[in-house]
């Protein structure tokens, strides 16, 4: 597998770390043909690793990799390096230069330009040759100048120990040699992608990103953070350092000079650690530092670096322009490194070094810098790619913008010399203006029929002279036979104004033919019309001769003909009889109109005669019927039924006394009527009645005399509920039957319903008003005519009935809606509520 991570130099480079195990399946087929294809992350046109990138195509430990094929220079960190009293750089030849403290031979480097990382400790210092091979000098004690054999993907040195870092393919183990103090060099077992390696404790990166640190545990320097991922980890004399994948920087052990002081809000591409202070390369390049001030070893240098190495007391970093720059404390001159320029000028590294004009990293053309590290400029001269033109040091093409660019379509480059000369416009694709072309097209419209159009020769810059029809000319056609033909005047480009006849242009062709005239506006003549039937064309000579009228279709009335039977005729003036022709032409006056009123109703009683259809005089007159002979017609009797000449209604409820079960009413308080369940089927309806009835005196009623009447009538007196309790005392045996209450009511239940709707009744004084009587009647099960009954509904409940005198009773009128108690129906008409 393939771990990448993100290192920045001036600007944003990839590197990537690999980690154990990789797999030889990731060097496709087309590994070494120098083009960088899906699964590799780089190509450089070989097959050896060592060289930055590896046999399987896949970018070495902290190299980074550019263009096709991959150019892979050393990471500019590890071209320079700081020990305790002397430091070690890569010139720009690959060349060892090492400066300061010579004491222990460790200035004596070995020669040859084949290195690409040195690394300095407190007394020696060790390199990596381009093969991956190791070389150390200076002191060698305990062995810690003398590496082992074989080619390694890292090398970095502490104090008085050295270790290296296998390739993934060997193993990718750390492998340690010289003091073993405090277990400095023993390394962990396993996989690692990175390490750092301090005074006496080492740390390394696994290939989970996760840190593990080895040696003295002293100031707390090998307790490793436990959460993130880390891309690079330092060590140094007292404490450690790591980067975050999101270029966070965190810090551990001894802090007793703010080593560990992380400033806010900064981001870096590497970091490194000395004795108790720390310094980190931020994204933009910028170096800041923190920790011990003894030797100002904490200040920030101005300008931008590409590279820094901090030593135990003195830091060193790499300017952009390739010098070295040191600065802290300079014992044995250890703060003075060789001067000049020192990077290697290689086009494409991102670092602009020597001659070179310009370097954004890649050797690609057309974003500003040539692929000899050359600027592209616009004026030189040269076509670049970024050029669409080239304006050169002599001056514009008048299709060439001044930033090289071609000057859009439709940008002027030549103007008109008159309506037959087009100007000339750029294309937008090119760089200078199209040839001077004249146009063959119109250049003069005809402003009339009687004019003429002109079109440019091809050759002139003018338009030809104006022309106009010869007189005479027919300039406007006949459009119609109602339109007149116009001619062209000679002088004039317009033809005439369009006229139109005015005369007759289809004569009649009979008494109900219109004669059509032009109207003077349209080219035809109007359509041909005919008079309709409310043109009399003949009129009639006598009773039964029928008038004729124009049919609208034809030009000639039609014939004459005598009034169909059955037509009317004049009236004789006698009402019941019927004037009709024959259809032979006489005029008849026989009995008829059966039905029809022939004599009005003169009062509520009187009848309205109609004819009989046999007689041609109206019935005798004659009035309503009186079936109870009392001398008031039943119209308008209160009874009906029953002889009552003084039509008597004591109540004024719209029944006479003699026939209404209702005289002596107590007046109704709250009285509600309720059915309910009307919806959903037969046989489960509800029915309730109760309210209130209050007298002038305590009424004196025993509903087991004669029992109760509870009467619900729809709005055209229908019944709707017309139950009439019997009396009697509650017998066990029957379970019915009225039972008397404590407070001088009654109750009455059943087993069935009574009339189809009644169960229980409870009649009960209040004891607020011994005036008052409390009713409630209830029933379940019943079945009751909705949507037949017409509300609003009224109720009666009579007490006592007896159909020899008036009973004490209540009437309870309701309306079809507000104010006052009215009947509504709710609950998708499933229930009738009158309250």
């Amino acid at each position: 597998m393939k771990t990448i991570f993100c290192k920045r130099v001036r600007m944003t480079l990839c590197f990537a770390l690999l980690a154990v195990g990789l797999s030889p399946a990731l060097a496709a087929a087309t590994c070494g043909d120098g083009i960088v294809t899906v699964g590799e992350t780089c190509d450089d046109g070989d097959l050896f690793s060592g060289d930055g990138c590896d046999s399987a195509c896949q970018v070495e430990a902290q190299r980074v990799c550019f263009g096709e094929p991959s150019t892979c220079p050393v990471t500019q960190n590890d071209r320079i390096s700081l020990g305790g009293n002397h430091g070690c750089l890569l010139d720009g030849d690959s060349d060892i230069q090492c400066w300061g403290n010579n004491t222990h031979d460790q200035l004596l480097a070995p020669q040859g330009s084949n290195f690409k990382k040195v690394v300095s400790g407190y007394r020696h210092s060790c390199a990596q040759r381009l093969d991956n091979s190791l070389s150390c000098w200076g002191n060698d004690g305990s062995g810690r100048a003398t590496p082992p054999l074989g080619a390694f993907a890292d090398i970095q040195v502490g104090s008085e120990h050295s270790c290296a870092l296998e390739r993934p393919e060997d193993g990718g183990e750390i492998v340690c040699w010289g003091s073993n103090t405090s277990g400095k060099a023993t390394p962990p077992a396993g996989s690692f992608i990175s390490m750092g390696i301090g005074h006496s404790h080492g740390c390394a990166i696994r290939a989970d990103q996760t840190i593990e640190c080895w040696g003295s545990a002293l100031y707390g320097r090998t307790d490793a953070p436990t959460e993130g991922s880390f891309v690079q980890v330092a060590a140094g004399g007292r404490s450690s350092c790591a980067l975050l994948e999101n270029d966070d920087a965190i810090c551990w052990g001894a802090d007793g000079d703010g080593q560990l002081q992380v400033p806010s809000g900064e981001k870096f591409s590497s970091i490194t650690v000395g004795d108790k202070h720390t310094c980190g390369l931020t994204l933009d390049g910028r170096i800041r530092c923190f920790g011990s001030a003894s030797y100002q070893q904490n200040e920030d240098p101005e300008g931008l670096f590409v590279a820094l190495a901090a030593g135990w007391q003195t830091n060193c970093g790499f300017r952009e322009s390739g010098i070295a720059y040191c600065w802290g404390r300079n014992n044995n001159n250890v703060g003075e490194p060789p001067s000049g320029v020192m990077l290697p000028e290689v086009c494409g590294d991102n670092l602009l070094v020597g001659e070179e004009q310009c370097d954004d990293g890649n050797l690609v053309p057309g974003d500003g810098c040539r692929a000899d590290c050359t600027e592209e400029r616009c004026g030189d001269g040269i076509l670049d790619e970024f050029e669409a033109c080239e304006s050169g040091p002599d001056g514009f093409e008048v299709c060439c913008n001044e930033d090289c660019s071609f000057r859009g379509s439709g940008v002027a480059c030549r103007i008109s010399e008159g309506i037959c000369d087009p100007a000339e416009y750029c294309s937008g694709t090119a760089e200078s203006c199209p040839a001077d072309a004249k146009s063959e097209s119109s250049c003069r419209s005809a402003v009339g029929s009687c004019d003429v159009e002109e079109f440019c020769d091809g050759s002139s810059n003018d338009c030809p002279v104006d022309a106009l029809e010869l007189p005479g000319s027919l300039c406007r056609g006949l459009q119609g036979n109602c339109d007149l033909a116009e001619v062209c005047s000679g002088d004039s480009g317009l033809c005439p104004a369009d006229m139109k006849r005015t005369d007759t242009c289809r004569i009649a062709g009979g008494i109900c033919d219109v004669a059509e005239v032009c109207d003077g506006v349209g080219n035809q003549c109007p359509s041909d019309q005919k008079y309709g039937s409310e043109t009399s064309c003949r009129s009639s000579a006598y009773d039964c001769d029928a008038e004729e009228f124009c049919d609208g279709l034809n030009h000639a009335c039609p014939a004459d003909l005598e009034a169909a039977a059955g037509d009317p005729c004049p009236d004789d003036g006698i009402f019941c009889t019927e004037d009709r022709c024959d259809g032979s032409g006489s005029c008849t006056h026989l009995p008829g109109r059966a039905g029809v009123e022939c004599r009005a109703s003169s009062g509520a009683c009187d009848v309205a005669e109609v004819c009989d259809g046999a007689n041609a005089s109206c019935p005798d007159d004659s009035g309503l019927p009186d079936a109870d002979e009392d001398g008031t017609c039943d119209a308008q009797d209160l009874c009906p039924d029953i002889f009552d000449p003084d039509q008597t209604d004591s109540d004024g409820d719209g029944d006479g006394d003699f026939c209404d079960i209702c005289t002596a009413s107590g007046e109704p308080i709250s009285p509600q009527v309720k059915i309910s369940k009307l919806t959903t089927g037969d046989g489960d309806d509800k029915f309730l009645l109760k309210g209130f009835m209050v007298f002038d005196a305590p009424p004196v009623f025993d509903p087991r005399d004669n029992g109760v009447r509870l009467l619900v009538e729809d709005a055209n007196g229908a019944s709707v509920v017309d139950a009439t309790i019997p009396g009697g005392a509650f017998s066990p045996v029957t379970r019915s039957g009225w039972i008397p209450l404590k407070n001088g009511g009654y109750r009455f239940r059943s087993r069935e319903l009574i009339a189809g709707a009644v169960q229980k009744v409870i009649l009960k004084r209040t004891g607020r008003d011994p005036n008052a009587i409390a009713f409630k009647g209830t029933g379940a099960k019943g079945s009751f005519a909705f949507p037949e009954m017409q509300l609003p509904l009224m109720a009666t409940l009579t007490l006592d009935p007896d159909p020899e005198m008036a009973a004490v009773c209540a009437e309870m009128a309701f309306s079809a809606a507000k104010p006052g108690p009215y009947c509504s129906l709710r609950n998708g008409n499933s229930v009738v509520l009158c309250r």
